[in-house]
């Protein structure tokens, strides 16, 4: 005899994961007629699958949460399906369509007076005009960002500005300013307990001062950033801290040590299957090879 009231994973003997934890609950909320809770989960879904690479697949989920919360008239669903949907368009490089997501957002979140909404979709907006190389609108909508973030006290939303902030001016040749704000952000991170973001700012700063020809600097912050990635478990981003300290002693250099680092950074690209690294690893050891061969 079956115990209705015992939850699934308790019938089966196992433990679920979220796909079938959200699939329990869509199942749930269809038979309530719960419309709104509905739409939520199929934004929850979309997220599953932007996380996991899926990003067509987190699209027409987030477009079922879009609908849904069209359907009855549920603004902050519908914002947060923007939002959601401004995302995926962005990790598949159509920031056209990203640029329009994020613009609904903005203005369904200031109708909404949603402060800290705004905040983020002036961030996203900014990140898209980043991508489209458009660095100095970039830095305008990444500074109305930090300014909501500042003043509704989002000290996560500081970090991630200051963070952005440092990437545009470092575009734009800026290497000083990039230092400025990327220092701010690990601070924030720091404070907040952000490892991964600390790890972030620790590389950003490492390639600034690699730029500015400080190369024991660049040294000392891509290795910061190395020890965070193997800390948190981050193995792509341990992949490039590797090859960003590669790259660093290529300049100085030390082809033996650039082997070394290069070799580390192929090998974890290859065990990821990130595609694109291994093609700059195997570009980035090219040229030490090549040296050492003739020494």
């Amino acid at each position: 005899m079956v115990d209705r009231d015992k939850k699934p994973s308790q019938m089966t003997g196992r433990k679920l994961d979220i796909v079938e934890c959200l699939k329990v609950g869509l199942d749930a909320a269809r038979e309530a007629g719960e419309t709104i809770k509905e739409g939520r989960i199929y934004g929850k879904f979309g997220i599953v699958c932007n996380r996991r690479g899926d990003f067509r697949q987190a699209i027409d989920y987030h477009a079922k949460a879009l609908a849904t919360a069209e359907e009855v008239a549920d603004r902050v669903g519908e914002g947060n399906a923007y939002c959601n949907l401004g995302n995926d368009y962005q990790c598949i490089g159509d920031y056209k369509q990203a640029l329009e997501c994020h613009e609904k957002d903005l203005k369904i979140v200031e109708e909404l007076e949603d402060r800290k909404g705004v905040g983020t979709a002036y961030g996203n907006l900014g990140i898209c005009y980043h991508s489209l190389g458009n660095y100095q609108k970039a830095i305008d909508h990444y500074n109305k960002s930090l300014s909501i973030a500042i003043e509704v006290k989002d000290r996560v939303g500081e970090g991630r500005a200051y963070g952005n902030l440092g990437n545009s001016y470092h575009k734009l040749g800026d290497f000083q300013n990039a230092i400025e704000y990327h220092k701010k952000d690990l601070a924030v991170s720091k404070e907040v307990g952000d490892k991964n973001g600390e790890g972030c700012a620790y590389g950003n700063l490492g390639n600034a001062y690699g730029r500015l020809g400080d190369f024991n600097q660049a040294l000392y912050y891509h290795k910061l950033r190395l020890n965070i990635a193997k800390e948190v478990g981050n193995i792509a981003g341990e992949g490039r801290a590797y090859s960003s300290i590669a790259s660093v002693y290529q300049s100085m250099g030390n082809f033996k040590e650039a082997i070394n680092y290069h070799k580390e950074g192929l090998r974890i690209a290859e065990e990821v299957g990130d595609r694109a690294h291994v093609g700059r690893a195997c570009g980035g050891l090219g040229e030490p090879l090549s040296t050492t061969a003739f020494i």
